[in-house]
């Protein structure tokens, strides 16, 4: 699920297994096309406010079991 607000983009991301962890790999051209020919994105988690660094062409996220993450996304 993504929200684009003032120039970020919020990424709601869920892992629905409850007794496996996953890594889910999200192309960022699919949250909008405007970030796929970008130089790269800082991204933030928001719950925690944790800086987990920049990224180019896609994310790789893992997740725990049952979690789910809400990632703030900008230029």
């Amino acid at each position: 699920f993504v929200r684009e607000e003032s120039g970020a983009y919020y990424l709601a991301v869920f892992n629905y297994k409850s007794d496996a962890s996953d890594t889910k790999h999200i192309p960022l051209d699919r949250i909008a096309k405007d970030l796929g020919h970008s130089a790269g994105v800082s991204v933030t988690d928001i719950w925690t406010n944790a800086i987990l660094g920049r990224s180019t062409g896609a994310l790789d996220i893992s997740l725990a079991p049952a979690e789910s993450k809400l990632l703030k996304i900008v230029f």
